[in-house]
């Protein structure tokens, strides 16, 4: 009889690079995206997923549409990066309404839409 704990999930800190690509072969293996990990899950010995926990800093905003020019607003989004960058940052989300005028244009500054996703948000 095997070991409990081999069907059971295991969720355990993220080590190195080397366990970072490991878990990114796993996931685009199984056509996933790896966005910010900071926790594995392993079933049985084998990579099963992972958990991003406070890893990756999401910002939003509202520019003013009278007093904020396209100039303006590249420049808020590169101080923003370099304040993630200096704390530590390898990543940044940036939250768009669909009625944003910026959806179209984000991928000329490095942003990749991350398809469609639903933002789920709970008060503990």
């Amino acid at each position: 009889m095997s070991d409990l704990a081999d069907h059971l999930p295991i969720l355990r800190p993220l080590r190195d690079d080397e366990d970072l690509l490991r878990l990114q072969r796993a996931a685009a293996a199984d056509n996933h995206l790896v966005l910010a990990p900071s926790w594995v899950i392993e079933k049985g010995g084998d990579v099963a997923g992972y958990i991003g926990l406070n890893s990756l800093p999401i910002y939003q905003g509202w520019f003013h549409t009278r007093r904020m020019q396209a100039r303006d607003s590249l420049t808020v989004f590169n101080q923003v990066e370099n304040l993630c960058r200096m704390r530590g940052g390898r990543e940044v989300v940036l939250l768009l309404p669909q009625s944003s005028a910026f959806r179209e244009i984000m991928s000329r500054f490095g942003y990749r839409h991350v398809d469609t996703v639903g933002l789920h948000w709970k008060t503990l």
